[in-house]
């Protein structure tokens, strides 16, 4: 199976990279989960009287492609349109 780098830019532009990444069967799957945890990373933010709109995911491949980004306000767009 493949694996899969979530790195995290943050609303002011700053990067966390993924060292570890996580094995999924397809970019599709991967998407699906970056997409939840955005949600619920947005959840939490918003908990703590904070936004995370501006944040993103940065899926990468393992030879450090960039494959798709999942910006938190897309996916919060998706789940409430889906």
């Amino acid at each position: 199976m493949p694996r899969f780098f979530f790195d995290y830019r943050d609303g002011q532009g700053g990067l966390e990279r993924d060292s570890d990444g996580i094995e999924f069967p397809s970019l599709e799957a991967a998407y699906a989960d970056a997409a939840k945890a955005a949600i619920d990373m947005h959840t939490d933010a918003c908990c703590e009287g904070q936004r995370a709109t501006e944040e993103a995911f940065e899926i990468h491949d393992e030879a450090g492609r960039l494959l798709v980004v999942v910006p938190f306000g897309e996916a919060l767009l998706r789940r409430r349109s889906g």
